[in-house]
């Protein structure tokens, strides 16, 4: 087509940038080389020669051809983009009308190497049908075969015969095999053979039975009515000896007639068996000549329909290469542009638009998904592995003592509400037995305890005796929370014997809570919390008070928290939510079962129920229920 039209010499279409990249273009505008001080200076454009321009022309052609279907239909649109609408349509045109020409070169191409690949094969397939021929016809002159099928319904028949008789004989050799073992077995025995059923079913034997039996009864007779002694019992015991006599040569003449038959029996048996195996060995070899024969026949049949079919399709073939239909047509011929076609700034913006819109929602997703933190309640119970008490919502305070304000001044905040709910869940915890003393602990620091311990000891103070005491040692807070005097005692004083219990315990005039607060720093708060004075401290209030509520340091802060959960009943663990990460609640955690802790439970404060809502289920209604 380049040939055709002589694009190789139209400066006009090999200077077409219609086709080039946005890289390219942006390079061929903006020569950042020449920016560059101490490069050399770019060579001057080289004359291209004929071959060049041809090879150039053809990259142009084929990277700004576009061919597509018509969806449902048989028909192609082809396009071809360029900067002059007049070289657009005429290469429009050529690419149809040297495709058509080609496919008609190319189907009398194919039809002519078809017509000499035919006549190879048919040259062939003549060959081996000849031999196969030749072949069957040998084997049925050197077995003499004429109807094979005929020979062996004769032989066939001939067993079937056979094997009845066979049948039969072997019936009447197992119905004598019994009788004749007895009669050998007996001999001559006149007595034994008497035993024998068979026998006596003889009609001659049963004859001279009945004769035994009127000698015997005539005997009978005359020794009844003359006496042993007459001359006429000698005739009588000679009659019945003679009919005796007689009785037993006609058993052994039945013995020899069941003897004879059996012979003959086995006799038969043996005959007809060797005939039913000769029949069956000419049945065989009928059969293998059969199934050569049809080997034979059925390799000309198939030669004889491959020939034929290759015969047909020659013949079909070469009726047909002299003309051929015409596969492809042109239904409309291109038009000259009116206007240009690309680029379509509008799909541009809105493509641009679409995909960073999509990586945004792609990255909030990765950001999403990496995210350690806990997202959700299922997160924090399957990894604290016990039950949930409650979800603590976060306060617009950023320090505790406003947070205990608002929890004192408004209890109908879903934050009271949410520290009510835990103190709901510790009572129902109690169903196994009396939870009295409880320690409030966390993973790390700022998960918000201490504010969820003063909060938790204020509302249960309402109904119980209760007592917070501030197990964290090391940072104390609950002074600073609860504002106490700052001439207050704590439990330092307690320890050390400076102040008694009532000096150092704080009471809450308006909810009734009293605390226990650290007010002297000890110098080694881990031996301090494991002496054997602050357990009997501990033991001296458990008499004193109802509740007891230890707001403990973080579990991998120190280690006075997993001393403070072997004293008490219950630990509390708390975690805040969408900060504190999976990994640090599972190693807390772990910390706290291999000293066999008594975690009942859990707690995810600071939750923003308005950001994540699907995450925490109904406690975003009650977020909007009593906000």
């Amino acid at each position: 087509m380049v040939a055709k039209l002589q694009l190789d010499e139209n400066e006009t279409f090999l200077a077409d940038v219609a086709s080039e990249s946005f890289l390219t273009s942006v390079q061929r505008e903006f020569d950042w080389k020449s920016l560059l001080p101490g490069l050399p200076e770019p060579e001057a454009d080289r004359v291209e020669s004929q071959a060049q321009k041809r090879d150039r022309a053809i990259a142009l052609v084929m990277a700004q051809t576009l061919v597509r279907s018509v969806p449902r239909t048989r028909l192609v649109n082809v396009s071809f983009e360029s900067g002059t609408p007049e070289i657009a349509k005429s290469v429009a045109l050529a690419i149809a009308d040297i495709y058509i020409e080609s496919g008609l070169e190319s189907r009398l191409e194919a039809s002519q190497r078809a017509s000499r690949w035919l006549t190879e094969k048919l040259s062939g397939l003549s060959e081996d049908l000849k031999k196969s021929e030749k072949a069957l016809q040998a084997f049925r002159d050197s077995n003499q075969l004429v109807v094979v099928g005929g020979n062996r319904g004769l032989v066939d028949q001939e067993v079937m015969e056979n094997s009845s008789r066979l049948r039969e004989a072997q019936r009447t050799k197992a119905a004598l095999a019994s009788t004749y073992a007895r009669i050998r077995a007996a001999g001559g025995d006149a007595d034994r053979l008497e035993q024998i059923t068979a026998l006596l079913q003889d009609a001659g034997v049963q004859k001279a039975r009945s004769g035994v039996l009127d000698a015997q009864q005539a005997l009978k007779g005359v020794e009844e009515r003359y006496g042993a002694r007459h001359p006429q019992m000698a005739s009588a015991v000679a009659s019945l000896q003679a009919a005796r006599r007689a009785f037993h040569e006609q058993l052994l003449n039945a013995a020899e007639g069941v003897r004879n038959q059996y012979e003959i029996a086995v006799d038969t048996e043996r005959q007809l068996s060797e005939a039913v195996g000769t029949a069956t060995g000419r049945i065989r070899e009928l059969d293998r000549k059969q199934y050569e024969l049809g080997v034979l026949e059925r390799e000309v049949q198939t030669n004889r329909q491959l020939y034929d079919m290759f015969l047909q399709r020659f013949k079909e073939n070469d009726s047909t290469t002299n003309y051929e239909p015409l596969n492809a047509r042109i239904t409309d011929t291109a038009q000259l542009p009116k206007k240009p076609t690309s680029p379509n700034r509008i799909q541009i913006i809105a493509v641009a638009g679409l995909v960073g819109f999509l990586l945004g929602l792609i990255m909030a997703s990765l950001r999403h998904v990496l995210s350690e933190g806990l997202r959700s309640v299922e997160d924090l119970e399957a990894v604290a592995q016990v039950p949930l008490f409650g979800v603590v919502p976060r306060v617009a305070f950023k320090r505790s003592a406003g947070v205990i304000n608002q929890f004192r001044d408004d209890p109908r905040t879903p934050f009271a509400e949410g520290v009510r709910s835990v103190r709901t869940a510790v009572r129902l915890a109690e169903v196994a037995g009396r939870k009295q003393c409880f320690v409030i602990t966390s993973a790390v620091p700022g998960e918000g305890k201490s504010s969820l311990a003063t909060c938790l000891g204020l509302t249960m103070a309402a109904g119980e005796k209760t007592l917070l005491i501030e197990g964290d040692l090391r940072a104390p807070t609950l002074r600073k929370i609860l504002g106490l005097p700052k001439q207050q005692r704590g439990l330092m004083e307690v320890l050390l014997g400076t102040a008694t219990l009532d000096e150092a315990i704080y009471v809450d005039a308006a909810s009734g809570l009293h605390v226990l607060a650290v007010i002297q720093r000890p110098p080694n708060p881990a031996e301090t919390v494991s002496s054997m004075a602050f357990a009997a401290l501990l033991q001296q209030l458990r008499e004193r008070y109802e509740r007891i509520i230890i707001d403990s340091p973080p579990v991998q802060a120190a280690s006075d928290a997993l001393v403070l959960s072997r004293l008490s009943d219950a630990v509390l663990f708390v975690a805040r939510a969408d900060v504190t990460s999976m990994a640090t609640v599972r190693r807390a955690v772990h910390q706290l079962n291999n000293i066999q802790a008594p975690l009942v439970g859990c707690v995810l404060n600071r939750v923003d129920v308005r950001r994540n809502p699907d995450a925490y289920g109904h406690y975003q209604y009650a977020y909007r229920y009593y906000g």
